[in-house]
């Protein structure tokens, strides 16, 4: 299974908790999780190992959302969930990060995507 290690940010403050840290399930962070999935879709692995799975943004969520660690001093914390692609009921795993950076930004960095399969 490969990782994939990607970076977005968004120019924009998260006010989702009073410490100013992102929640794993803030719709900020989920959207962006979606949009860096749909941009880096060629790397992403179907369960019987080809690549590219094709990601609808409108239809694609994230559920079974998990919060696995936060850390307050640093403003981030750490999350898995599930992908519906939004397609044929197509789904896979995936682990990402979110940090508020010094600027106040959302940085959401996505550490294992996949693999995916019905």
């Amino acid at each position: 299974m490969k990782k994939i290690i990607l970076l977005g940010i968004f120019g924009f403050t998260l006010i989702s908790c009073n410490d100013g840290a992102p929640k794993c399930e803030d719709t900020v962070v989920t959207k962006t999780v979606i949009q860096i999935l749909r941009q880096n879709s060629t790397n992403l692995q179907w369960d019987n190992g080809n690549n590219n799975v094709a990601i609808d943004t409108v239809k694609a969520k994230i559920e079974n959302i998990m919060t696995t660690k936060v850390d307050k001093e640093l403003k981030s914390c750490d999350c898995q969930g599930t992908v519906f692609t939004g397609i044929f009921g197509v789904s896979g795993s995936v682990t990402y990060m979110a940090q508020e950076n010094s600027e106040g930004e959302v940085i959401v960095n996505i550490v294992n995507a996949g693999p995916f399969g019905f």
